[in-house]
């Protein structure tokens, strides 16, 4: 066991510090999030991005490493477009995800989750107007976020 963590911190550390390979980005994948906010003009904002986000899940490129225990990754790579650039690299922000949550509820729990406060929020007499375009915002990321998973699971019955 320890030869393989070795040797998932040699591929880590030469990956960063080379600033290429699995946690870099290539143009379409970093692109992929502005084509698909892009593709959903006259949208509330919050959907954009949310369709920006699922069809990089969609698209983007999934990899494996040697004797990597956990598969997955957001990339961090540069747009050629400025306009989806981060001062830090980060094509897609800052994520802060609760993976305890995920893991207890999986994928059908999430989903489960939204609707539940969907409706609890959506049938109340004063509504904000954007509170549906939020909830199917956070279906459509999840939605992503579900075939994003399914394809790193077919990816691995290939290998």
């Amino acid at each position: 066991m320890s030869k393989i963590l070795d040797s998932l911190k040699d591929q880590y550390f030469e990956r960063f510090t080379n600033k290429a390979g699995h946690y870099q980005s290539n143009n379409r994948d970093a692109s992929l999030i502005g084509i698909g906010y892009n593709d959903a003009k006259g949208a509330p904002d919050v959907v954009r991005w949310a369709k920006g986000f699922c069809l990089y899940f969609q698209e983007s490129e999934i990899d494996i490493l040697p004797n990597e225990i956990l598969v997955g990754y957001f990339t961090n790579g540069k747009s050629k477009s400025s306009r989806f650039n981060k001062v830090d690299g980060a094509i897609s922000g800052h994520f802060s995800v609760d993976y305890p949550l995920m893991l207890e509820l999986g994928v059908d729990g999430i989903f489960q989750r939204i609707e539940f406060y969907r409706n609890l929020v959506l049938n109340q007499s004063s509504v904000d107007p954007r509170s549906e375009a939020f909830f199917n915002a956070c279906k459509l990321v999840w939605q992503g976020f579900q075939t994003y998973l399914l394809r790193y699971q077919e990816k691995l019955k290939k290998n």
